[in-house]
């Protein structure tokens, strides 16, 4: 079975104890003008279109899937991926903070 969840509140947040996980067949999309924020441990099987990493704290990223927008934006810690593999399909933005992709991480960006 295929979900999608659309979210369409201004900001969606994932406080530092929150764990997200995205089964694999389903698609979270953020529309352009709202923002998810992730600040605990994520593990992504699916499609996510807006992401934002945030917060002070490490996070653990695993699972096997694709994030169309990323944003970095840690004040503090370490976003980490740990296993799988995540590609990128659309833009990077390291505003702030560190990402260590560890070999997990595959661009496939055709934006200019």
């Amino acid at each position: 079975m295929r979900v999608t969840v659309i979210l369409l509140m201004n900001v969606i947040t994932a406080g530092a104890q929150t764990q997200v996980f995205i089964s694999s067949g389903a698609t979270v999309k953020v529309t352009e003008s709202n923002t998810f924020f992730v600040q605990g441990n994520m593990e992504n099987n699916s499609v996510l279109n807006h992401l934002t990493l945030s917060g002070g704290f490490a996070q653990a990223i695993s699972g096997t899937g694709t994030i169309d927008n990323l944003i970095v934006n840690k004040s503090a810690g370490t976003a980490t991926l740990t296993s799988g593999r995540q590609s990128i399909t659309g833009t990077l933005i390291p505003t702030a903070g560190t990402l260590a992709a560890g070999g997990y991480l595959t661009l496939k960006s055709d934006v200019s």
